[in-house]
């Protein structure tokens, strides 16, 4: 069992939005748990429930706060030592404190590989179906096909790095718009310079549809 609660002050990035040259700062917190079940020596059952909440500070961003709460179950089969195939199922339920953008509701499907090449090297790979249902009439629902890939190679005890990529729906930061398609692709390098000294060098690319 696994419990997790992240609060960020933070703020979005400069000149993005609708607000122009004008600072978006915003409080938000993340609160998941997630158990793991070991059925067999080989097959393993995982749950998940999180809860977001997102709030701007100034008004004219009141449109956005919004509340997330999702479920998500998976089903793992180990096919090789290293080397485990799964099925995930999740469901997200939005709502936004104000009508401006309509509520809705995701369904998203997944099938994946998870992989321990050695114990230095670990490997996350799912492919699926995402769906998403509004609650405002007249308004079509979405779907299309969602990913995500992850590696993580730790060269020595000192040097690591990893690369992510991912294709989901998003929410939509105007009031023009019902939901955005996003593509990240991050990468970072780790160094340990001193016994409590961290350095990281990353590149991030996002891009919004």
């Amino acid at each position: 069992i696994e419990v997790i609660n992240i609060y960020d002050k933070s703020q979005d990035p400069y000149s993005t939005g609708t607000s122009g040259r004008q600072l978006d700062e915003f409080d938000s917190n993340l609160f998941n748990v997630m158990g793991t079940w070991p059925v067999t020596q080989k097959i393993a059952l995982r749950a998940d429930y999180s809860n977001y909440y997102l709030d701007y500070d100034e008004g004219r961003n009141s449109y956005r706060n919004r509340t997330d709460n999702a479920g998500s179950g998976y089903i793992f089969y180990k096919i090789l030592p290293k080397t485990m195939v799964f099925i995930q199922y999740e469901y997200i339920d939005i709502n936004f404190d104000e009508d401006t953008l309509s509520d809705s509701q995701e369904h998203h499907y997944f099938g994946g590989l998870r992989w321990y090449h050695s114990a230095k090297t670990f490997g996350r790979l799912k492919v699926g179906y995402a769906k998403k249902d509004f609650d405002e009439s007249g308004i079509d629902s979405y779907d299309d096909i969602v990913g995500e890939i992850r590696l993580d190679y730790e060269y020595s005890e000192k040097t690591s790095f990893y690369l992510t990529a991912t294709r989901q729906i998003s929410e939509s930061d105007t009031q023009n718009n019902y939901y955005m398609l996003s593509h990240s692709v991050m990468a970072a390098y780790n160094q340990r310079l001193l016994p409590r000294l961290e350095g990281k060098l990353f590149f991030t690319y996002k891009r919004d549809n």
